[in-house]
């Protein structure tokens, strides 16, 4: 796969580990490492016996993977889980594997939480030197555009697009942001009205758009009308403004934090897209939706009625 496909590939992926059931995830990376390594082994329960210690092995590198299946909201649960898999794994494999993989789906939020990252630590010191590590959403996106586009396609149950998406953005490249958008959606406090776009609101923002995020905007605006195809298509009649106050909030909470107008455009960015590196159409649709919400006036200051450039007596923020 090339680069544009690798991104779309990993952001369908990260939507789909968002929506999965417990067996379906374990299902998902039975498949995902039965494609990469030919010495995979699934391992199923049998009976009374269970699964022995073991979700699944790989042989020759000896790593016994344990899978926790639910997403990792509830702290406790996972701890609990880690702990009795590791000692069923030591007390009933011990001797036939020198990694520990524990696999969860954390598809929400990068990283791990620090208390179970505390318990990791724990458990490495007593088993050593038995290695423990964990396979996670970064590396399941990392292992799946491993595997060739037929194999991705197989593995998703979708079509990647093949043809270079840099130069030629469509709605399929915003969709998975937009989708992601909606879990982000602020739903505690009524609609507020949407105030009618100004032809100079640009200028009127210009001490925090300056020519980068000037250039950025007006080539997104181009683009705009994918995001309103995206939401028109949708059955949730309000969805779009409920994300749209969502970015409202969060704008209301940053746009007066130290930092030049770049700063202020790369945090309206990570609202979309994390703090992680992203490639070059992940950016540019990310730059799409934040124009198509400062059009509708969601981001940004809107100028007064009858605000010009350069009238006497009237500053820009």
């Amino acid at each position: 796969m090339d680069f544009t496909q690798r991104m779309f590939a990993r952001l369908l992926l990260r939507q789909q580990l968002v929506d999965m059931d417990g067996t379906q995830f374990e299902r998902f990376v039975d498949r995902l490492l039965g494609l990469l390594h030919a010495d995979y082994l699934p391992v199923r329960a049998h009976g009374p016996l269970g699964d022995v210690g073991a979700d699944g092995l790989m042989l020759s590198e000896k790593i016994l993977y344990a899978c926790y299946s639910p997403r990792t909201e509830v702290l406790a649960d996972v701890r609990k889980k880690f702990r009795s898999d590791l000692h069923k794994a030591m007390t009933k494999r011990k001797g036939t594997f020198t990694t520990f993989r524990f696999t969860v789906n954390d598809s929400r939020d990068p990283g791990i939480h620090p208390f179970l990252s505390l318990t990791i630590s724990r458990a490495r010191t007593k088993v050593h030197p038995v290695g423990i590590d964990i396979y996670d959403a970064d590396r399941i996106g990392s292992d799946v555009v491993r595997l060739d586009l037929v194999e991705v396609e197989d593995l998703l149950g979708t079509p990647i697009p093949v043809e270079d998406r840099v130069y030629s953005i469509g709605l399929a490249n915003l969709a998975p942001l937009l989708e992601h958008l909606g879990t982000r959606r602020r739903t505690s406090a009524p609609l507020d009205a949407i105030p009618d776009v100004n032809a100079y609101k640009i200028e009127f923002n210009r001490a925090r758009v300056g020519p980068e995020v000037h250039a950025a905007l007006t080539e997104g605006l181009r683009y705009s009308h994918l995001v309103d195809a995206y939401y028109a298509g949708l059955n949730s009649v309000d969805e779009h403004d409920r994300v749209a106050q969502g970015f409202r909030a969060y704008y209301s909470q940053v746009r007066d934090e130290p930092g030049s107008d770049e700063d202020l455009w790369h945090r309206l960015h990570q609202y979309i897209v994390g703090n992680r590196s992203v490639t070059i159409t992940t950016t540019k649709c990310a730059s799409i939706i934040l124009a198509h919400f400062f059009e509708r006036c969601d981001l940004y200051e809107v100028p007064p009625a009858g605000w010009t450039p350069g009238a006497p007596g009237q500053e820009d923020t």
